[in-house]
């Protein structure tokens, strides 16, 4: 399956052959070369800058790259507030306000949504670094990059707020849980054995 940065990337080949296809059959023969090179730095200058604009646009909000277990499925999740609620039995629940809204089965595009903790909290487990993001398809260099794995409980996996479904998801790993002593059952509720 080919990426979306890849289709990019192939945009911009294709925009500088057709330039210099251009440059060739309507620039007198003296300025041929000199054209096709002018095009060739534009379009290169052009690549750097839409890697420049995507990394001011997106400089203000943490990226999670989240995978949903059991489906495996990847969200690219670009955070622009979060509010921590408790819940009943001690443990906190996190509500993630996104930037740009995130497409979901069954939801539809998705601009929140819920992370309990089962334990810990979400500023010991959840610990931003520099690292690569995906924004629209397109790599970039990102100073706030994390990676999790969530899951989604068996029972209501959802929320409502004004009747819109909020998904709800378990926070199972993140790398700060490398730091922090986990409990040993952490996986019952989920349902897995280990």
């Amino acid at each position: 399956m080919v990426s979306k940065s890849e289709l990019y990337m192939l945009g911009w080949v294709s925009l500088l052959y057709t330039w210099l296809i251009i440059s060739k059959v309507f620039l007198p023969e003296k300025w041929q070369n000199l054209g096709g090179i002018a095009g060739f730095l534009l379009i290169v200058f052009g690549m750097f800058l839409q890697d420049y604009i995507y990394m001011y646009q997106t400089m203000p909000y943490p990226y999670i790259r989240a995978i949903i277990r059991p489906s495996n499925k990847v969200l690219h999740l670009f955070v622009k507030g979060l509010q921590e609620v408790s819940t009943i039995r001690g443990t906190s629940s996190i509500r993630l306000t996104l930037a740009w809204p995130v497409k979901m089965a069954f939801y539809g595009k998705v601009q929140e949504l819920v992370v309990n903790l089962e334990w810990g909290s979400w500023q010991e487990r959840v610990k931003f670094h520099p690292g690569r993001a995906l924004f629209m398809g397109w790599g970039i260099k990102h100073a706030q990059t994390e990676q999790v794995v969530l899951y989604e409980p068996r029972k209501t996996s959802f929320d409502l707020d004004h009747a819109d479904p909020i998904p709800v998801f378990i926070l199972a790993n993140a790398s700060g849980d490398y730091y922090v002593n986990m409990p040993r059952n952490i996986t019952s509720e989920v349902g897995e054995t280990g």
